[in-house]
Order: C-alpha cells, then sequence, then structure tokens
C-alpha cells in the first residue's frame, strides 16, 4: 500500500443544487438514497490514507466534524478552517504549507460520486509513482461524453499534458469533443507538496507570500485569515501556466453531481411520483410528498421543506442564475431552509405564526445547548426521542419519550443530551416575539 496524505476541500454555496443545499448545508454534506453523505463517501475512499486533512470554510466545520465522526476505520483527521472561501488556489496552497515538503498529496473535492472504488485506488496509485517520477502534478482525465463548459479540458499526447484550459465557451468545447484529443478534468491532484509550493513562487509569487503569512499566523484553532486575499483557482492560476503536468485516463465511474440532470442519473425513480398524460419527467421530495404531472414533458420538480424548483429537463444547470435572481429578492432562503444546522445538532421549523412556533429539535450525542434565557417568549418541550436532561432555573430534570416540562419567560435552561443516540424534543414557543435573537446566552460549550 503506498503512503499518501488525502487533501479534502469541502466548500461551496450550495447554488448548483438548490433549493436541497444552501450556504450552510452545501451539496458535500447531501446525502441521496438514503446513504452516507458525498462528503463521508470521499473519506470512505480514502480510508487507505495515512492522514486526512480537510480545508473547509469555519462555519462548516461542526457539521464537518459530525459527519467525520460517523466513519470508523479513518486515521488521523485534521481541519485547516478558511476564515473565507477564496478558491481553490489558496485553499490547495494551504495544504501544502501544512505538509512536510517530501508528502505526497492526493486532493479530491468533497462532493463527487465515484465507483468501484477498486479502479479508483489503482489510478491513485498509478498517480502516486507518476508523481515521483516526475515530480509534476498528476490529474486524473475523465472521457467527455458531451460538449461542457463547466469543466477543465486537457490535451494529453499519453500522460504528458500539452495544454490546459479551464470551463472554454460552447463552441471551443465543442471543437475539443470532436477532436477526440481531449479529457475533462476531474478536479482530483496528485503531487508532493514541495511542487506545487514551488509552482506558486514562481507563478503567483504574491499569492503565496499572502497565503503563506496567513498559515503562519493562524489562529489556535488553525482559522486561518483570508480576507485581504484574492481569490484564485488552482485550475486558472497554476494548471494554466505550468508545464510539468501529467495525466492519468480514469478507470472509474464519475460525477461531479453537479446539476440535477446529473442527480437523475444517480437516483432511482420517486415512487410517489404519479404521471397523467405526461413523460420524462424527474421530482424529488425532503418531505416526502406526493408529486403529480399532468398534460407536461421532460419536467424536473425538487421540492424541499421551504422551497419548490421547477425547470426543464437538459437545463438544470441555469439553477445558479435562479440563485442569482433569489440574491436579489429573497437571499436569506440561499443560506439556510427551515433545517438550520449547529454544533450541537439542528432544528426543523415545523409551523409558525405571529405568536406561536413550532420546532423539532435533534441533539447529538454528548452535546448540549447553551445555558439561556428567552425575555419574550416561553417554551414547551416534549422529548420525542431518547432522553434528555433539562436544566431549568436551580431544578435539574430527565425526559423520557412522552414527558414534558415547560420553561417560564425569563427562566434560565438548557438542553443535554448524554446518551450515546440522537434526542429529539419538540418545542413550542409560545410570545410576542419569536425572532432567533431573542436569546441572552449566559454559557456555550461552542
Amino acid at each position: 500500500m503506498k503512503k499518501y496524505k488525502h487533501i479534502l476541500l469541502c466548500g461551496g454555496a450550495g447554488k448548483r443544487l438548490w433549493p436541497l443545499s444552501r450556504e450552510n448545508y452545501p451539496k458535500p454534506y447531501l446525502s441521496f438514497n438514503n446513504e452516507a453523505s458525498l462528503f463521508q463517501k470521499t473519506m470512505q475512499r480514502h480510508t487507505n490514507a495515512h492522514e486526512h486533512l480537510i480545508i473547509t470554510n469555519q462555519r462548516l466545520f461542526y457539521q464537518s466534524n459530525y459527519q467525520v465522526n460517523q466513519i470508523s476505520a479513518l486515521n488521523k483527521v485534521q481541519y485547516i478552517l478558511e476564515s473565507c472561501g477564496k478558491n481553490t488556489g489558496p485553499a490547495i496552497l494551504l495544504a501544502c504549507l501544512a505538509s512536510n515538503e517530501d508528502d505526497t498529496l492526493v486532493v479530491t473535492p468533497a462532493d463527487h460520486d465515484i465507483e468501484p472504488i477498486e479502479n479508483y485506488h489503482n489510478n491513485i496509485y498509478t498517480g502516486i509513482d507518476l508523481a515521483e517520477k516526475t515530480n509534476g502534478i498528476i490529474l486524473i482525465g475523465i472521457q467527455p461524453t458531451y460538449p461542457s463548459t463547466e469543466f477543465g479540458y486537457i490535451e494529453a499526447k499519453d500522460q504528458c499534458v500539452r495544454s490546459f484550459k479551464e470551463k472554454p465557451d460552447a463552441m471551443t468545447a465543442a471543437a475539443y469533443l470532436k477532436s477526440g484529443h481531449y479529457l475533462w478534468n476531474s478536479g482530483i491532484f496528485i503531487f508532493k507538496a514541495s511542487t506545487v509550493i514551488n509552482a506558486f513562487k514562481t507563478i503567483a509569487p504574491t499569492t503565496y507570500e499572502k497565503v503563506h503569512h496567513a498559515y503562519n499566523t493562524k489562529s489556535e484553532l488553525n482559522i486561518v485569515e483570508l480576507d485581504t486575499i484574492d481569490a484564485m483557482s488552482f485550475d486558472r492560476g497554476i494548471l494554466e501556466e505550468s508545464n510539468n503536468i501529467h495525466v492519468i485516463n480514469n478507470t472509474f465511474g464519475w460525477s461531479d453531481m453537479g446539476c440535477f440532470d446529473e442527480l437523475e442519473k444517480r437516483t432511482p425513480s420517486n415512487k410517489k411520483e404519479v404521471q397523467f398524460n405526461a413523460s420524462n419527467t424527474f421530482s424529488m421530495s425532503t418531505s416526502d410528498k406526493t408529486i403529480a404531472f399532468h398534460d407536461v414533458n421532460d419536467i424536473y420538480l425538487i421540492e424541499s421543506n421551504d422551497a419548490i424548483l421547477v425547470g426543464k429537463k437538459g437545463a438544470s444547470k441555469h439553477v445558479s442564475d435562479v440563485v442569482s435572481t433569489l440574491e436579489k429578492t429573497n437571499a436569506e432562503i440561499l443560506k439556510q431552509s427551515n433545517i438550520v444546522y449547529r454544533p450541537w445538532g439542528y432544528y426543523n421549523i415545523l409551523m409558525e405564526s405571529d405568536n406561536y412556533k413550532v420546532k423539532q429539535i435533534v441533539v447529538y450525542p454528548n452535546h448540549r445547548l447553551s445555558l439561556q434565557k428567552h425575555q419574550h417568549r416561553s417554551e414547551h418541550w416534549t422529548c420525542v426521542l431518547g432522553q434528555i436532561t433539562v436544566v431549568n432555573n436551580d431544578e435539574i430534570t430527565q425526559l423520557n419519550p412522552n414527558e414534558s416540562i415547560y420553561i417560564n419567560k425569563g427562566n434560565l435552561h438548557r438542553i443535554e443530551n448524554n446518551g450515546t443516540e440522537n434526542a429529539e424534543i419538540i418545542e413550542v414557543q409560545c410570545g410576542n416575539y419569536l425572532g432567533e435573537d431573542d436569546i441572552v446566552r449566559v454559557e456555550s460549550d461552542y
């Protein structure tokens, strides 16, 4: 088994699969077909790595860490947390700076679907050998199937890359496909840390100096301040300018799950979908609703708990344009859905009016909410799963399923889950103001 360090790039703004994905819960964390999430599947593909380094935004740390903790048989896992996303260039450079210069790094996105794993491992090992032999940057190329403008294109002769073009226009992509001499860039890179450090020093010295300084002044929690650094794509900034790139043709099935048309290929048909005088439809419902189509063709419909997306099949890449419109009219719906993720778990707003709100609250094992109080609302909690410990002023109470407690306005309170499984309560809030900012936190673990 060849020794390598796995670098996982996990970020994104949740645009291409909206409304399933949001800023606080982007595509890597999504789970399809009741399977592990894309993030978890990527980690599982690299259990043979001697070490893992996850580069992600600081706001996504707790969700990443929660998903990592559900995976067994992982070797050492570390994090670098970016204060803000600056694309793949600074992220990959940070990974190199956090490694020994002679480490072999395998850099992957967190949101690809790949099978079979055996073929993937064989390609990775071949790439490691080639990186050691050439001291270059190794790409894994994908045979293109249509003239996509969403991928980088690799022109190669044998394993030597002649040119690299990131996201060409439609006419150029069609010409590349017709020529038969180009591969898509999978976004998977293999190289020695020193190779990319030297590439940055030569090609982008200003970026190197700024990122190097930011890394050296990171916080004790490994948060790196990148606010003053310009965003840079590794593909455009380094690959297009480098003359020491090599490529391996993939022997595995690959999808970047970048749009709903692609997702449909990997998802079983919706058993609750009904058609009448309709054809070529696709639907997904996160709340398990029945979806009926009549007198329409070539339509897809995606239902989440607070939004519905309807589009024409074959054009789902335009969802990012829908998101751009929503940024101007309803930006909040892009940040999070009715399900809001927190370090301790998540809550789901089930119902809301002017004077009451109903929430489902799920608390992860060995986690607790902050010790807090509210000035404008009272709360009534009913345990429905697991066992929770409730602090209510000076009283401590254990709640089992079908047991409840009342929290008066102004009381100091906290929920704790000391068990080994998720705990769940239904919370009913009553008051003249029910905003999430009506919280006075006295003590918090996060």
